[in-house]
């Protein structure tokens, strides 16, 4: 995946900004895809697929042990796939702070 000037530059706006607001606690423990994709207002395969393709970064897939960069190697890894969503970056990119299942509050 070819990384544009425009996602450089938006992924350094959201670390400058993550940075001049006081870090909040996050729970244990990782976001469900399905809680996730209720607090956007999208499918879970939505936001499968944007971890996956990168451009919803907000944890990792993990796949046959091999963390999953592109769909094609998504494709071409037999199994069960485990989507991590981390709550801290999912803060930072979304503004939600979850604070475990079902509590989300959006940033100050």
């Amino acid at each position: 995946m070819e990384i544009t000037n425009t996602q450089i530059i938006e992924e350094l706006c959201r670390t400058l900004l993550s940075q001049m607001q006081p870090v909040p606690d996050f729970p244990a423990g990782n976001i469900p895809v399905i809680e996730a994709a209720q607090i956007m207002h999208k499918s879970p395969d939505w936001v499968k697929a944007g971890m996956i393709a990168g451009w919803f970064p907000v944890g990792v897939v993990i796949k046959d042990g091999v963390k999953i960069t592109s769909l094609k190697q998504y494709q071409e890894i037999k199994g069960r796939a485990e989507f991590v969503i981390f709550p801290r970056k999912f803060w930072e990119i979304t503004g939600y702070r979850w604070k475990g299942s079902g509590l989300e509050e959006r940033k100050s």
